[in-house]
């Protein structure tokens, strides 16, 4: 499922592994797409010194709706009113040839 690209390359390097039988169930669970889904997510960690930017602590949390036909994406108040550092915000998938998305670079 999905599109070919150079970002798959350990997911097709084990499928063309002669002695691994995949798992039926993996395949099963991958195939069963609900109509719509709802998707929230929190990540969190340490930020190192980068682009003359102090280091502490991040956290962002992101809200996924996506459906047959297109799916929505956000990093919800994501340091709000602050300039960016390449920050991909948001995101409207519309197919595998149809992608919208916005960054801040900092210059």
């Amino acid at each position: 499922m999905g599109v070919f690209n150079s970002h798959i390359r350990a997911t097709v390097s084990l499928a063309c592994m002669e002695n691994y039988g995949f798992p039926a169930i993996i395949g099963e669970i991958a195939a069963d797409l609900p109509e719509e889904m709802w998707n929230r997510e929190r990540h969190a960690g340490q930020l190192e010194e980068w682009c003359d930017r102090e280091t502490g602590d991040w956290e962002v949390n992101k809200a996924t709706y996506k459906t047959p036909d297109y799916m929505l994406c956000s990093a919800q108040d994501y340091h709000p009113g602050e300039s960016g550092v390449q920050q991909h915000i948001w995101q409207a998938t519309l197919g595998p040839d149809a992608v919208v998305f916005v960054s801040h670079p900092p210059a």
